[in-house]
């Protein structure tokens, strides 16, 4: 059996404009990460944290209750005044089960680089190793545990932060326990595909990785060496005044309101379950 289990959305907007992208939930049939400006629509929110970000931004997992058996999650704070991190959105951890496998989902949204890449980069490196950290204490627990990381991480598959500091790669031998296999690092250096269209270039900051155990798993959940999805529906897309070319249509740009999606397009990929 397969079936998409992991997509992330990212999702802009203040007050209730968000509630236009609610349709990606049907496409997102397992699990799909969200990041959520509040005030939220009135519907009842079953768990949520303010994590400390200043623009009252968070992410939040949004998930079938029927197909994945929540269990537990906690926030981890990555702030550090040494690593310019202040006042910056936590990374979600959730644990819960899927046919009977035990998974744990890490959402995340790191530093911009609004302030500028090189400038940021020490930030996203130190979440990269916070997360990285997290990911370990599992592995030492459970060598075949089956992880998701996921998350719009402003930095691309090829970056230090991803690359060496989560230890994030397309590398098919030699692999060990704790290094997760990146779908979207080949998907980077061969096309020029990417999620975020900035500066009249594709970047692909918006990535889905997995551990070992799901590469390498003899039953239930198992991605193998997957494909990495990018989704590009037409309702999502708008053609750019300048180039012609097809990129996201966002909801707001500066202070202006465009009735778009995101600047960012959704990620998934498809799991089979043995």
């Amino acid at each position: 059996m397969k079936d998409v289990i992991a997509h992330t959305v990212r999702l802009e907007g203040r007050g209730y404009s968000h509630d236009r992208a609610s349709s990606s939930t049907t496409r997102c049939h397992l699990l799909c990460p969200w990041e959520v400006w509040y005030p939220a629509p009135k519907e009842k929110w079953e768990r949520h944290d303010e994590s400390p970000d200043e623009e009252g931004l968070d992410v939040a997992l949004l998930y079938k209750s029927d197909i994945f058996k929540y269990l537990y999650h906690k926030n981890i704070n990555v702030e550090s005044k040494e690593n310019n991190l202040t006042a910056v959105r936590d990374i979600l951890y959730v644990m819960g089960i899927i046919n009977k496998d035990t998974i744990h989902i890490f959402v995340n949204h790191w530093k911009s680089r609004a302030d500028g890449q090189k400038k940021t980069e020490a930030a996203r490196i130190y979440s990269a190793k916070i997360l990285k950290k997290a990911i370990n204490e599992i592995i030492d627990k459970n060598k075949k545990a089956k992880i998701i990381v996921m998350g719009d991480f402003n930095d691309e598959p090829t970056d230090k932060s991803i690359f060496k500091s989560l230890d994030a790669t397309n590398r098919r031998k030699n692999e060990s326990n704790d290094e997760l296999y990146n779908p979207y690092y080949d998907l980077n250096n061969t096309t020029n595909e990417g999620t975020i269209y900035y500066n009249d270039k594709w970047q692909l900051f918006d990535q889905i990785m997995v551990s070992q155990g799901l590469i390498k798993s003899s039953k239930g959940l198992f991605f193998g060496y997957g494909k990495p999805n990018i989704f590009k529906a037409d309702w999502l897309l708008t053609k750019d005044s300048k180039t012609g070319k097809l990129i996201p249509k966002q909801t707001f740009m500066n202070k202006n309101y465009y009735g778009g999606y995101s600047n960012h397009l959704p990620v998934y990929l498809i799991f089979d379950i043995k």
